[in-house]
């Protein structure tokens, strides 16, 4: 006997079987894996044609995909590109790049010519070194991802979008490459919310110093050097309940690190219940510390710091409060177990009463706590708690860019016909012709015997002989590249269909000449549509709208490349042409 709870436990499996049939199907029905960003970036190299004839050389570059971390790609991810390469100095030092601050520099999809978005941090045109962010449609796990960086356009204006190279996201985004004695605001933001960053205290421009990957970073004293981040938007834009901070982070001295005082690296802080903050904490053990405040409720987890050093540390702190996780992670390795317990972010956009509080290398002019250390790549993230295996990835690629990607040779623009094999180019025989091994277009070649004709490879005929096909019939068969249903010249066909010339344009017999001008009667043009040829069209209208006015007299029936009226009855007909376009010589103007 079959119970009740059996037959509502047949049900519910056959409901769920169902189900799946039908979310099977409508994911089939509906997912187009042509939409996904990975597949511009795995095609093949060989499939990859020049992405613009303006631009002289390209390189390669691959990223090897076991230095990106998950089970799946990262979209939007913005990898850093640090290379020293002699092909990139600029022209006049010896290099290929047009411009001397690296505008004609770009870097399209590796599998076709989608422009990616870049931003060039730092490029020195004497030596090629170059310091580039680019806005990857995906970096993948499973397969190797590719791009191309072009150069070499003497006309191109700056290719970068500096904006575009960060993900709307990204609410805060500080390279701490500029001087912070310049006129304020001194760190620029490169994101599109323009938040630049004022320095204060006694900095110097002696507090530019060299950073984490060889361009430049942010020293601060420790007594009284920050960084104000704080604008009105930040209020609006920034999200206490779901964010990443990340940085890379030095301290000047190893002593720092167990002086038993509370120094804040980054902090947002609203009023006095709602901050976020990452810091050095006030241990002898030397710690980091962060914190999540929101509406009270303070979560502020502490982990003694691997190593009490001054070497750089890539420090990021991501907090969600719907998931409830706070972490913190150090050299891409989370530090401590997942925090719990968080509060909900209570600030309400407008109404922040801390202003000064928002700040890099401390805690504002209110609290101080100023933090003595070199400060680079500093980036904040609103709405989204980064994942473990992109912050994994973001230090793999950061903390050695040679490993995670590799730069091929150089390579040239194809010029078909200049006996150089160049990339893309299936065969160059120093010319730009067919009916040899290589075709026109340097894209096609055949073994010997065979020819190309234009479409295909073609094989010599029974005896030795080349299929020539029929020539005049119309047909382009054999070897043929033409047939206009004749075996003259004089027009775009030549006598034998082996060669074709463009509208304009007539075969003389060697090589494609343009038409001297159309044929001028008292009565007009015979070339009636004017497109440069004299054929049986134009004739014929001609014709019927002159046959008899246009010949009242002899001078209008008789002029210098022949009498129109061959016969003399005092009417154009088709015998009358047929003799016109035997005598006519195309390369001549008649009037």
């Amino acid at each position: 006997m079959i119970s009740l709870n059996q037959i509502g436990v047949k049900k519910l499996v056959g409901y769920l079987i169902s189900t799946v049939i039908i979310v099977g199907f409508l994911f089939s029905f509906f997912y187009n894996p042509a939409s996904e960003p990975i597949n511009d970036i795995q095609v093949s190299r060989a499939a990859a044609a020049w992405a613009d004839s303006n631009w002289e050389y390209r390189k390669y570059i691959t990223i090897d995909h076991t230095q990106v971390a998950g089970s799946s790609y990262h979209s939007n991810f913005p990898i850093m590109i640090s290379v020293t390469d002699p092909d990139l100095r600029d022209i006049a030092n010896g290099g290929h790049v047009a411009s001397s601050t690296g505008d004609d520099i770009m870097f399209t999809v590796g599998g076709g010519s989608t422009q990616l978005s870049h931003e060039i941090e730092h490029y020195d045109n004497t030596t090629g070194e170059l310091l580039a962010w680019v806005n990857m449609l995906a970096v993948d796990n499973d397969e190797d991802t590719y791009l191309y960086m072009y150069y070499g356009n003497d006309a191109a204006a700056d290719q970068q979008d500096v904006s575009g190279t960060w993900d709307p996201r990204y609410i805060g985004v500080w390279h701490m490459n500029q001087d912070p004695s310049g006129v304020a605001p001194q760190i620029l933001d490169s994101t599109a919310n323009a938040r630049h960053g004022t320095s204060g205290g006694t900095m110097t421009s002696g507090d530019l110093v060299t950073g984490i990957f060889g361009g430049a970073a942010i020293e601060l004293d420790g007594t009284d050097d920050y960084i104000n981040i704080y604008n009105a938007a930040l209020q609006t834009d920034f999200d206490g309940d779901a964010g990443t901070y990340s940085l890379w982070f030095k301290m000047t001295d190893a002593a720092d690190w167990t002086d038993t005082i509370q120094e804040h690296i980054i902090a947002i802080a609203a009023d006095a219940n709602n901050r976020i903050r990452l810091r050095k904490d006030n241990h002898a053990e030397g710690r980091w510390g962060y914190q999540h405040h929101a509406s009270g409720t303070n979560i502020s987890p502490e982990i003694n710091n691997s190593a009490d050093t001054t070497d750089w540390y890539y420090v990021t702190m991501t907090w969600d409060t719907v998931a409830d996780e706070l972490k913190l992670y150090e050299n891409g390795v989370q530090l401590l177990p997942t925090s719990t317990g968080l509060g909900t972010w209570g600030a309400t956009p407008g109404a922040w009463s801390y202003t000064l509080q928002s700040v890099i290398g401390g805690e504002g002019t209110t609290f101080g706590e100023y933090i003595g250390a070199s400060v680079d790549e500093v980036r904040i993230v609103a709405g989204e708690a980064k994942s473990a295996d992109w912050i994994a990835t973001e230090y793999s690629n950061q903390s050695d860019p040679d490993s995670f990607m590799t730069f091929g040779n150089e390579e040239i623009e194809p010029v078909c016909g200049n006996d150089s094999l160049d990339y893309g180019e299936a065969c160059d025989d120093g010319n730009t012709s067919n009916e040899d091994q290589c075709s026109s277009d340097c894209l096609n070649s055949c073994v010997s015997p065979e020819k190309w004709n234009g479409t295909t490879c073609y094989a010599s005929a029974t005896g030795g002989e080349e299929d020539t096909g029929t020539c005049g019939n119309g047909i382009i068969d054999g070897i043929e590249v033409c047939d206009d249903y004749n075996t003259l010249n004089y027009d775009t066909c030549s006598y034998n269909c082996r060669m074709t010339c463009d509208g304009g344009y007539y075969w003389n017999g060697s090589e494609c000449k343009k038409f001297a001008a159309t044929v001028q009667t008292i009565c007009g043009s015979l070339d009636s549509n004017f497109d440069g040829y004299i054929n049986i069209s134009d004739l014929s209208a001609f014709a019927k709208k002159y046959s008899k006015t246009c010949l009242d007299s002899p001078s209008s029936a008789t002029y210098s490349c022949g009498r129109l009226d061959n016969n003399g009855d005092k009417k154009l007909n088709i015998v009358d042409f047929a003799a016109f376009a035997a005598s006519y010589d195309p390369t001549n103007e008649c009037n």
